[in-house]
């Protein structure tokens, strides 16, 4: 094995562990929805996490052919993907009571939330500086800061704001966002991850 399979299997199972998680908490939320105050905006945002994580997983593909790593950058590329499973898990507590709260729990942990969120944007910003330095394309600024800006400062808003109709509407705005992103740049990826198979 060489330096990029020890990593993406590190990385690959960081990803599994969030995808359980996420669809542990769902599955749970469902199985008690008649036992909790039930509320979809944090399922938008278990699904829009679950969407970057996944992006980011076929995304780490593109560093394959890469051949200069250090510990510095397999840490780097496995906090990343730490930080993404850690903002899931704040979505998805272990247990749930009888008559738990879904979007009280969130707005009272939105800080933590969405502070974590905040770190995952700007890690993707050094990720994707980090990619261009090492000879992989520059993203599209359009595409890229149509995604990433929006990211950035709802999240700092929403810090503050505890409006559900604020919460809602970013909730939206970051699956919109997440969705034009993918639609326009998973090509390339899949045209990379089939030319290694």
């Amino acid at each position: 094995m060489d330096s990029f399979e020890y990593l993406i299997t590190l990385v690959s199972v960081i990803a599994g562990l969030g995808i359980a998680r996420a669809l542990s908490g769902i599955a749970r939320l469902f199985d008690t929805r008649r036992n909790i105050s039930f509320s979809w905006i944090p399922i938008c945002w278990t699904f829009n996490v679950l969407l970057w994580l996944i992006a980011f997983w076929w995304f780490t593909f593109l560093l394959s052919p890469f051949e200069g790593w250090s510990p510095g950058l397999h840490i780097f590329v496995l906090f990343y993907a730490g930080a993404i499973f850690f903002v899931l898990a704040l979505l998805h507590p272990e247990s749930l009571e009888e008559g738990h709260d879904m979007l009280g729990h969130f707005l009272d942990n939105r800080k933590m939330f969405y502070s974590a969120l905040l770190i995952v944007a700007l890690i993707d910003i050094a990720d994707t500086s980090i990619k261009i330095q090492i000879g992989l394309p520059a993203p599209p600024l359009m595409q890229y800061s149509a995604l990433i800006l929006p990211w950035i400062i709802m999240s700092t808003l929403a810090l503050f704001i505890r409006n559900r109709k604020f919460h809602a509407l970013f909730a939206l705005v970051f699956l919109a966002s997440i969705v034009f992103w993918l639609s326009n740049n998973i090509a390339g990826i899949l045209t990379i991850v089939a030319g290694d198979a």
